[in-house]
């Protein structure tokens, strides 16, 4: 076959092929036999050609786990060699001495001057929550069968401000009573209608909390024990309208007969925490919630530290929470009296470091559990060495102070026919301590001169 197909190709390049059909007659045996025999041999190929793919995968794959293999060996190897030179390492900085880095020096960062701004203060004092002791104070006055109503709170709770306000949100008629000269008339009038709607008595105690104050006066006693035995003859259903309001610290044991019959007894309760968050919204602070929350926690809804707090955060620290850092000592959890006491050395030692006279009037007017009308206090910067400055050259007007305090929350004043002012009990308690302590004899003589003037 091989001889034909080279014959074919010498003559068709000599240009001698007419025709192939010679050629082809010539090989088409041979292409018979090679038929044949691919028959005869193809069933095999098959089979081995499938068989030696089938070795072929095996082999991938275990090339494929061999391979693996050393990369997991590699990597191993490497984690073994990296710890072996950290430890290493760490035995050499061990046996070295330790290198102390320098401390940088940072240069102190100067705080801006503390600078009051009322603007952020409320034009009134503001009120939130309380609803539940309105509504009962409200039920008090239509019912003709109540007279008197005992408010039950510790100092600092809000017993003056709830009745303030439900006096002007009802618009009521009221008498206030805050020293036993008025006393000895009021249990009569009341019980013969001759008295105002309302008769407010406040700021009188049975006992003090302290023997702090000037006056141990009994004539909230007194006044209990009378009203009690008048009401004992006074025909049921004869009050409607009408009210008498005790504002104390613990329940007046004289009215006790009384209770359930013409007595109530509202025991007034700390702020919750959203309605003391709002009152700190209402004095003009601003800030995240989780800044305010720490805050309103640690104060435990007590209505005076709250505002004292929140006026001063609205004066002097642009109305933000976010200055609470400033603060710290003041914040911490512990009694009212030392939170009291934090915020007022907070007023000394920042903002008034360079105005003595602030607290100089404070320490004054811790004298008196009364309010005390400006004229008087004027008179008594006269007589008390103490007190000199306040009246000396150069010194503020009372006017100034009164306006510095009343803004703080510090001062009440009573606008009656000559203002009258007063201090919180608990921040006169924690000034006339502060007196008695650092000047013990400069006490003992303001408190001989004042306590003959004022005792009733």
């Amino acid at each position: 076959m091989s001889i034909c197909v080279v014959q074919f190709v010498c003559d068709l390049l000599d240009g001698k092929v007419p025709s192939v059909a010679p050629y082809l007659a010539q090989v088409k045996p041979y292409l018979a036999q090679v038929e044949k025999a691919w028959a005869e041999v193809e069933p095999f190929a098959v089979e081995h050609t499938r068989a030696l793919l089938g070795v072929a995968a095996v082999l991938a794959v275990i090339y494929a786990l061999l391979r693996r293999r050393d990369r997991l060996l590699a990597q191993a190897a490497l984690a073994a060699r990296l710890a072996q030179e950290t430890r290493e390492r760490r035995r050499a900085q061990a046996q070295q001495p330790p290198v102390v880095p320098p401390v940088p020096v940072v240069a102190a960062v100067e705080l801006p001057p503390i600078q009051a701004d009322p603007s952020r203060l409320p034009d009134q004092e503001p009120w939130v929550g309380r609803q539940q002791p309105l509504a009962l104070l409200d039920a008090a006055l239509d019912d003709p069968q109540v007279a008197v109503v005992c408010l039950v709170a510790a100092d600092g709770v809000g017993k003056t401000r709830l009745v303030q306000h439900w006096v002007e949100r009802c618009g009521l008629e009221a008498k206030w009573l805050t020293e036993s000269s008025g006393l000895a008339t009021c249990a009569a009038e009341a019980v013969q209608h001759a008295s105002p709607v309302v008769v407010v008595v406040d700021g009188m105690e049975t006992g003090a909390a302290d023997d702090t104050t000037l006056v141990d006066d009994p004539g909230l006693s007194l006044f209990a024990r009378q009203l009690a035995a008048q009401l004992a003859g006074t025909p049921a259903g004869d009050w409607q309208q009408r009210l008498i309001l005790c504002c104390t610290r613990q329940p007046l044991p004289e009215l006790a007969p009384l209770q359930g019959g013409w007595c109530r007894e509202l025991v007034l309760t700390p702020l919750k925490e959203n309605e003391a968050t709002q009152l700190l919204h209402e004095l003009g602070v601003r800030g995240k919630f989780a800044d305010f929350r720490p805050v309103v926690k640690a104060m435990r809804g007590h209505a005076l530290t709250l505002t004292l707090l929140g006026r001063l955060i609205s004066r002097y620290y642009q109305g933000s929470m976010a200055n609470r850092e400033r603060l710290s000592t003041v914040l911490a959890p512990g009694a009212v009296e030392v939170q009291v006491d934090g915020l007022l050395t907070h007023y000394e030692n920042v903002i008034w470091s360079d105005r003595p006279l602030h607290p100089l009037l404070l320490r004054l007017l811790s004298l008196f559990d009364r309010p005390v009308a400006e004229a008087t206090l004027q008179q008594w910067c006269r007589e008390i060495p103490m007190a000199h400055p306040l009246i000396g050259p150069g010194s503020p007007s009372f006017d100034l102070l009164r306006a510095d305090l009343q803004q703080a929350g510090l001062l009440q004043v009573f606008m009656t026919e000559q203002p009258a002012w007063q201090l919180h009990p608990l921040v006169r308690n924690r000034y006339a301590q502060l007196w008695r302590a650092t000047d013990p004899e400069g006490w003992q003589q303001a408190r001989r001169q004042t306590h003959v003037e004022h005792r009733p």
